[in-house]
């Protein structure tokens, strides 16, 4: 279960940063509680949220109380920099999954580390700019590069 310290980190960086957004994002935007399951040479194991992740670690997220937003946003947050890496826009129109307990990505798949440091998911009803994102979550947004090798 998400622990009241990631829950007072997101409550921060949203009160820091929710009037540098524009009117209607500041109400749009909310932090979603979840637990992190990694997936390593023992098997699947459970995290508090707010636990660093290093890139081609095997993971994902549950969502641990109900949403009524429509996107879901799964970031990571890089701990050097700051910066935020998107790692998957979720939509829940098109799932059909229940709207506690949902994985992200769903049941059977996981997802890999980009940068070393700590996720945090957020939902809205409106499609986010990576601009709005990183001001919400209180960080810089990165310059936009091409992708490059390895892609996995």
């Amino acid at each position: 279960m998400a622990t009241s310290g990631s829950k007072d980190k997101a409550s921060a960086a949203h009160a820091c940063h929710a009037t540098a957004l524009p009117a209607p994002y500041q109400l749009a935007i909310e932090a979603v509680p979840f637990q992190l399951t990694v997936l390593d040479e023992r098997g699947a194991r459970t995290y508090d949220a707010d636990r660093d992740v290093s890139p081609a670690t095997w993971f994902s997220v549950t969502l641990t109380a109900p949403i009524h937003k429509r996107y879901l946003y799964l970031v990571q947050q890089e701990s050097d920099t700051g910066l935020l890496v998107l790692i998957l826009l979720f939509d829940r129109a098109a799932a059909g999954e229940p709207t506690s307990d949902l994985r992200l990505p769903p049941s059977g798949a996981w997802l890999r580390a980009v940068v070393d440091g700590s996720f945090s998911v957020i939902t809205s009803d409106l499609v986010l700019s990576r601009k709005s994102i990183s001001a919400w979550l209180g960080s810089d947004e990165p310059p936009t590069t091409p992708a490059l090798p390895p892609y996995t």
